[in-house]
């Protein structure tokens, strides 16, 4: 059974798909998107993929960043090492250009989980 926030981010959502896309609509993608990671990860990418293309073509970089990040853990949870280092660094990227130090330090986190998850400690506390 999804859980409240689930719910309301999914209403949410139906509420601003009638509207023309825009910065509130990428938001909630990317809340749900996150939402969804651990419960159902195909449509928390789904989600994460729908906001890197409105993104991209509306220029809303900060949520942008966010999707990467969440790329980023889905794929590092599928066992895709190299396309979350690429997700994460394109995440990293855009982060720092915004001067968002959160959302680098963020990232820099789930780095270090990919790298402890292959092993590789040594380079997991670089990060």
């Amino acid at each position: 059974m999804p859980d409240n926030k689930i719910i309301a981010l999914e209403k949410e959502l139906e509420r601003l798909r009638l509207e023309p896309a825009g910065l509130e609509l990428a938001s909630v993608l990317n809340k749900l998107a996150f939402a969804l990671l651990h419960s159902d990860p195909r449509r928390a990418e789904d989600y994460a993929m729908e906001v890197l293309d409105l993104a991209e073509k509306q220029r809303f970089p900060a949520e942008q960043a966010n999707s990467y990040r969440i790329l980023g853990t889905i794929n590092l949870e599928k066992g895709n090492f190299a396309e979350a280092m690429l997700c994460c660094r394109k995440s990293i990227e855009i982060y720092e250009e915004l001067g968002d130090r959160s959302g680098v330090a963020s990232v820099h986190g789930t780095i270090a989980t990919a790298y402890r998850s292959q092993g590789l400690v040594d380079k997991a506390l670089e990060h």
